[in-house]
């Protein structure tokens, strides 16, 4: 069996494992094993699962960025684990992708085929989790994974009291609270950061005024370094013209301020006693927020 064979079958035995809390995750460099334990030396792992809103493929530098330094964080934590390069979403729009990912269920067998609820009678992962112990909490997007019945969070942040999850410093904050309170309780937990970056509105667009008041403005943080519109390239689908250039530099932006997101969370965990016993996941929901781009399934 190969070293891949293993992996896969490892990754395997804790998902049907991790509902019954039989399985311990260690994690030493780029080898993750899963060993079984006894009733009596159960020690359940922790997963946290931060997820990017509308960052294209190509953007951070483990996929081949076209622009350098955007993502250091997500970079690291890619080198220090798993890298997936067939991987995709299986719907372009937030809310079906989400319920997706919780369910693992098609949006056509779910119920949620675009804005709506998943259907009563569909099970989701946070349920299992629920039922196996854990505590579950999530970080802004939580109306988009309804009814809120099924998922059983424990710990609700709405996107609001995140600075519209444009504010890595909260984050951290939160996330460091969250595994305090796991921690506190003698649980294992289950964390669904979503950040909202680099969603639009970008950094510095003329459009967020229409989005947000100048008070909530004033809470977003500044991106850890701001492109300028010489430094980004512009993707090939797109026409390389000043209007179109600039849009993209504050995409690229937003897309460093998501970075500095992630890189606050994983320091809150670092931080915490969890780190060893955490399962730590990195994904987008969709694609870059232009045309021929997210809004087209044949290109995300």
């Amino acid at each position: 069996m190969s070293d891949t064979d293993n992996i896969t079958s490892s990754r395997r035995d804790f998902l049907k494992a991790v509902g019954a809390g039989a399985v311990t995750l260690t994690v030493s460099g780029c080898a993750s094993a899963v060993k079984r334990q006894s009733p009596e030396k159960v020690c359940p792992v922790n997963v946290l699962l931060i997820t990017a809103d509308d960052m294209n493929w190509d953007t951070p530098g483990c996929y081949g960025g076209t622009v350098a330094g955007v993502t250091p964080d997500i970079d690291r934590l890619a080198a220090e684990g798993m890298l997936f390069n067939y991987a995709h979403v299986t719907v372009s729009a937030c809310q079906p992708c989400r319920s997706v990912l919780m369910t693992g269920r098609y949006p056509h067998r779910n119920g949620a085929e675009g804005f709506e609820p998943i259907h009563n009678n569909i099970p989701t992962l946070t349920e299992q989790l629920h039922k196996a112990g854990y505590i579950n909490g999530i970080f802004a997007k939580t109306g988009h994974l309804q009814p809120d019945k099924k998922f059983y969070w424990s710990v609700s942040h709405r996107a609001k009291a995140m600075a519209f999850g444009r504010d890595p410093k909260k984050y951290y904050q939160l996330s460091k609270e969250f595994f305090q309170l796991a921690e506190k309780n003698g649980q294992p937990f289950f964390l669904m950061a979503n950040t909202s970056d680099p969603h639009r509105p970008f950094f510095e667009d003329a459009d967020e005024p229409q989005f947000f008041d100048e008070k909530t403005r004033k809470t977003f943080s500044k991106p850890s370094r701001i492109y300028a519109p010489c430094e980004i390239t512009v993707p090939g689908f797109l026409p390389d013209i000043g209007v179109v250039r600039e849009d993209v530099r504050r995409y690229y932006c937003s897309a460093r301020r998501c970075d500095d997101t992630v890189g606050q969370i994983l320091r809150a965990l670092r931080d915490s006693t969890q780190y060893e016993n955490t399962l730590v996941m990195f994904l987008s929901d969709n694609g870059m927020g232009f045309p021929f781009s997210k809004a087209n399934c044949y290109f995300n």
